[in-house]
């Protein structure tokens, strides 16, 4: 398991910022960047650059990696909105 200087986590749904899980969540169930954009009410800039992010930190490199990443923690299922954490 990867640590930052603290002992934090670096990898892994714990290692996501709260900005970044909502993010990844949306992006899991289909919503493109922009459409998360829109209803996280940020940029679709800030949208991309949290899913370079969160594919680093997760360790997948598509979408279908992250939904699937996703469905197996038990964080969403197929065709759910994500859950609460």
């Amino acid at each position: 398991m990867d640590q930052r200087w603290g002992g934090e986590q670096t990898r892994g749904w714990t290692a996501l910022t709260p900005a970044e899980q909502r993010v990844a969540a949306l992006i899991s169930v289909g919503y493109t960047n922009k459409a998360a954009a829109s209803r996280l009410g940020v940029s679709i800039n800030t949208v991309g650059t949290q899913a370079r992010s969160i594919f680093a930190k997760l360790g997948v490199q598509s979408r279908v990696q992250l939904a699937n990443h996703l469905h197996e923690e038990g964080i969403v299922g197929p065709g759910e909105q994500p859950k609460a954490h």
